[in-house]
């Protein structure tokens, strides 16, 4: 069983419209998924890059903006995911980002991503094809609260 391991660095990136999300147009280069799934604005940490650095970086690929904001760390967590040929395990690191709205309006996506939405609400969230842990962790940082089972989730509120 193949076991590969990579640290992820991704930008919650927020505007008066909702936290951003992008649809990824292919497969993850290691796994075999990834297709179609909605996910935050990051990826792979190149060696000798600072997290920061990554997190710029990627935005710049994924997007097209030049943020000269300071990010402002989030948070970590670890998961994995279960493929065919064995265990991809995952550390990911988390930045916030909050531009206005007249800031970054126009979004030119990359070569992995075919859509961008913004999303509101918890309930706009829990209808898109995601990771399972991303998608609960959004689901908190949307709501604002934390629970133990996804049916448990209130099911109204915006950020």
């Amino acid at each position: 069983m193949n076991i590969s391991f990579h640290v992820l660095v991704s930008v919650l990136i927020w505007q008066k419209k909702g936290l951003l999300l992008l649809r990824r147009r292919r497969n993850f280069k290691d796994i075999d998924t990834g297709r179609g799934l909605w996910e935050l604005p990051g990826g792979k940490r190149d060696d000798g890059e600072w997290p920061s650095e990554t997190a710029l970086r990627e935005i710049r690929e994924e997007t097209g903006w030049q943020v000269r904001k300071k990010l402002r760390w989030r948070t970590m967590f670890l998961y994995h995911l279960k493929t065919p040929e064995g265990l991809s395990y995952r550390w990911q690191l988390l930045y916030n980002l909050r531009i206005s709205d007249k800031q970054h309006t126009t979004i030119f996506l990359g070569e992995e991503h075919d859509d961008f939405k913004f999303v509101q609400t918890a309930e706009e969230l829990e209808k898109l094809p995601m990771l399972p842990t991303i998608k609960r962790y959004l689901l908190v940082a949307l709501t604002g609260k934390v629970w133990l089972k996804l049916e448990e989730r209130p099911r109204e509120g915006t950020f």
